[in-house]
Order: C-alpha cells, then sequence, then structure tokens
C-alpha cells in the first residue's frame, strides 16, 4: 500500500526460517530465506505434488496456511480465497512454472522471441524446421554453408546430425529424419544475468533467446571476467566488460546485492504477515495450554508441542476458518523467539533431584510419584517438568547428584502406598485424560501450524 520496506531488515531471516523442515514453501519466501538458491537454475526446492480429495479440495499438510486456513500462494505467498486454491492466480501459476520447470522456459521465449537471436538476429529456429524438413544430403549441405558462412561453432551441436547412423528412413513414404534432431541443436534459453552472480531462479524477463555460437561466446567471456577477478580482486575490468552487449552490462551493473528486482514490496509485506500470524499463533497457543493443564514451570511453546500431537486434526474447524486476526508487528530489533508465559517458579533444586531419582528407580510414574511423594505438585505438572528439564539439559547436569545422593526427605516418601497404588491403572488413566484435554484444546487451533511446527 505505499509502503517502501527496508530489504535489509529481512537479512535476520536469512537460513533461519519460520517454518519447518520438509515443507513447500512459496517461491518468494524461499529466496527472501535463501537468497543463494538465485545461483541455481530453477528452483526445485519449491516445486512438488499436491495432495487432493475426490472433490478437489486441498488436504495436503506440506503447505503453508494463512489465518483463515486457507493455503499460502506457492508463488507470491498471499493467502488464497478458498481451500481448492494453491495460487493466486494465472500470473503466480505462470511465474511459478517459469521458476521450477526448464520447458515452460523455452516454450514461453520461442513465442516471445519468435526464435531470432537476440545477439546477432539469426533465425535460429526457422534452421531448425528447415534442416528437420530435409533428407541427409540436404541436410548437410545446409549445414556445411551454416558453418563456412556464419560460425564453425556450429558444429559443437550439429556433428550428431551429420552422423549418418543417427538418421532413419519412413519405409512407407520414404522421408529421411534424423532421429536425435531438436530445437537446442540452434538456440538456447540464456540467462541476460549469469547464474552465478545471482541471475537463476528468475522469470521470463530473466531469459533472452540466443543461437548457439552467441550463447557460447556470452559463456566465455563471462568465463573470462570470472578468471581475472579471482585473479585480483583490485584490477581492471572494464575490457572485460566491453566483451558483453549492452543488455549484459545492464544486469551485471543493475543486480542487487541481497534480493532480486522481481521480489517486490507487495511479496516482502506477504512475507511479514505470516511472519507476524506465526507469532501470534505460537502466543495463543501456548497461554491456552497454559490455562489447560495450570502454570508448568520451565514448559515452552516447543515443549507443548512436543507433547500434543504432530498430525493434522482440525482442517474443518469452520469455526476457526471463519476467524480473522489483527496480528501484532514485530520489531526486527529484537530476538524474534516468542517470550515464554508467566509460569510459577516452585521447584527448587531438590525436587529436581528427587524426581530424577525417582524416574532412574521406578520410571515414568507420575501419578504414582505425585500419591507417594510430590503431593504438593499435579500429574502434568510432574510430567512437563520432566521434559522441560531433558529438553534444556538441566537433567543430565543434575543425573549426577540424584545417582549419588538419597532423597532429600526420605520420611515424606510412602513407599507403601506406591507399592499398593495401581501405577498401570494410574498411568493409562494419566493418558486418558491428557489426550483428551488435548483433543478439547486442538478444536480451536489451526491444523496447519502443528504440521509446521511437527
Amino acid at each position: 500500500m505505499g509502503v517502501n520496506f527496508d530489504r535489509e531488515r529481512f537479512k535476520i531471516f536469512i537460513n533461519n526460517p519460520p517454518w519447518s523442515k520438509g515443507l513447500l514453501v512459496p517461491i518468494v519466501f524461499y529466496i527472501i530465506v535463501y537468497p543463494d538458491v538465485l545461483k541455481k537454475r530453477f528452483i526445485k526446492e519449491c516445486s512438488g505434488n499436491v495432495m487432493k480429495d475426490s472433490l478437489g479440495k486441498i488436504v495436503a499438510n506440506n503447505l503453508l496456511r494463512g489465518p483463515r486456513s486457507f493455503c499460502l500462494c506457492r508463488y507470491c505467498g498471499k493467502e488464497t480465497n478458498s481451500s481448492y486454491q494453491t495460487f493466486c492466480d494465472k500470473f503466480c501459476v505462470q511465474e511459478f512454472q517459469y521458476r521450477t520447470r526448464p520447458e515452460e522456459v523455452r516454450t514461453k521465449l520461442l513465442d516471445r522471441d519468435a526464435g531470432i537471436c537476440q545477439i546477432c538476429s539469426f533465425p535460429a529456429h526457422e534452421w531448425y524446421k528447415k534442416i528437420s524438413n530435409c533428407n541427409y544430403e540436404q541436410a548437410i549441405k545446409l549445414l556445411d554453408s551454416l558453418e563456412s558462412e556464419l560460425s564453425p561453432a556450429w558444429r559443437k551441436k550439429t556433428n550428431i546430425i551429420r552422423d549418418f547412423s543417427n538418421w532413419e528412413k519412413n519405409l512407407i513414404t520414404g522421408e529421411e529424419s534424423c532421429k536425435l534432431l531438436n530445437s537446442g541443436m540452434f538456440w538456447e534459453s540464456a540467462h541476460i544475468l549469469d547464474v552465478q552472480y545471482g541471475g537463476g531462479g528468475c522469470g521470463l524477463e530473466g531469459y533472452r533467446l540466443l543461437c548457439v555460437p552467441c550463447h557460447d561466446k556470452e559463456s566465455l567471456n563471462a568465463i573470462s571476467r570470472k578468471s581475472e577477478t579471482l585473479k585480483s580482486l583490485n584490477s581492471d575490468l572494464s575490457e572485460f566488460e566491453q566483451l558483453f552487449d549492452s543488455v549484459k552490462n545492464k544486469a551485471m551493473k543493475n543486480k542487487s546485492d541481497y534480493l532480486p528486482n522481481f521480489i517486490t514490496d507487495k511479496h516482502l509485506r506477504n512475507f511479514e504477515k505470516y511472519v507476524e500470524f506465526q507469532a501470534l499463533e505460537k502466543k495463543k497457543i501456548t497461554a491456552n495450554f497454559s490455562k489447560l493443564v495450570g502454570f508448568i514451570d520451565d514448559c515452552d511453546y516447543d515443549t507443548i508441542i512436543s507433547n500434543i500431537s504432530d498430525t493434522d486434526q482440525f482442517s474443518d474447524n469452520e469455526a476457526f476458518i471463519t476467524k480473522s486476526y489483527q496480528p501484532e508487528s514485530i520489531n526486527y530489533n529484537e530476538d524474534r523467539d516468542i517470550p515464554e508465559p508467566f509460569f510459577d517458579r516452585s521447584w527448587t533444586r531438590k525436587d529436581k533431584i528427587d524426581l530424577i531419582k525417582l524416574t532412574t528407580l521406578y520410571g515414568k510414574k507420575w501419578a504414582s510419584f505425585h500419591h507417594s511423594y510430590f503431593l504438593q505438585f499435579s500429574v502434568k505438572k510432574l510430567c512437563f517438568k520432566y521434559n522441560a528439564m531433558l529438553k534444556s539439559g538441566e537433567y543430565y547436569q543434575l543425573l549426577k547428584y540424584a545417582e549419588s545422593s538419597e532423597l532429600s526427605d526420605p520420611k515424606r516418601f510412602n513407599s507403601a502406598k506406591f507399592e499398593e497404588f495401581d501405577t498401570e491403572k494410574a498411568d493409562n488413566k494419566l493418558k486418558n485424560n491428557i489426550s483428551k484435554n488435548y483433543d478439547s484444546f486442538s478444536s480451536s487451533i489451526d491444523s496447519k501450524y502443528y504440521s509446521i511446527e511437527s
């Protein structure tokens, strides 16, 4: 909306994505987080099949979703408007294909440039069609004239045509044709800005049609320039830049150090909205879960997620789909981790050592520990405290003290009650209660979020 984004502030996300591994991320988001992907010809990491049901509804759990639970556009990252879309419009579909499908680039480039080399104006595709309609003798004559009058560099690709063993004859019509003949022997789709300088992963605007000799010459010039750069970073490269045509020189001078020109402020805003939504969801899920199980000492968001589920359970929640959010703005000058909610700090060092001691002797009998020793802590609190210590590494720091010491208050430990207590029945009851609470809580949370964080 007229807001000019400071692109440098998005550098905090480089190699630090706000999503989990194994997801099909929008291409624009992927470039923001992994700008080095532009040094590849195509962005294969964002391509892949999407699962749909029999009616065409998107049921895949490997796509990013927005506040309304609809998929984000796989190119620009904007939330789509229905459960049947993975792209905003035809433009985003086309831009996605340019960056993931080489054959799509060649098809559209041929239509745009009409098969004519953009440097020497040679009608490369016309020559391809002409030779494809010739017999062997006629094709050899055309190739001889092509190499003698224009450039001997044509022989690099056309040697296959000269090999008579690659030709076949139709027994019915008597026509001869080369089995291996293709348009790539005459023209190629060339990046205007070299891939090694970040010209990969671009749209059709980053390509031009070149004949084979012109493309080879351009590649040799780029290699010479790179070689000179490696020899001396302070060397004058003007003589090598003069070897490039004006289109190439302009692209070299206008190249961005971080994000390419095809990523606009609209795309950056889409990325910011997604980060804000993720931050809001982390706060809400942690706060809601703390209300459900009571105050949990030293338990963060990741611990909660690891104890809930890693499956997608909430795709049909219409109440959540129709709910709107007012995301909070993120501060790029601060740490992006979501702050933990307030937790009761009632655990002492002795209590932690005692808990480790009991789990070492009897296993994870949380209900039994509550009834026989930790009456001041609930069953759920014992479970989550143990998980929190494991996650933080505190468990291993205190383990040696637990092994070499007795319980801090042996008189308090009612071993008789522990032995009489039906631990198996109690633990099964605990699991059922936790599962029931999780299901109740999960009905108000977006399914996609768990697939992201799982």
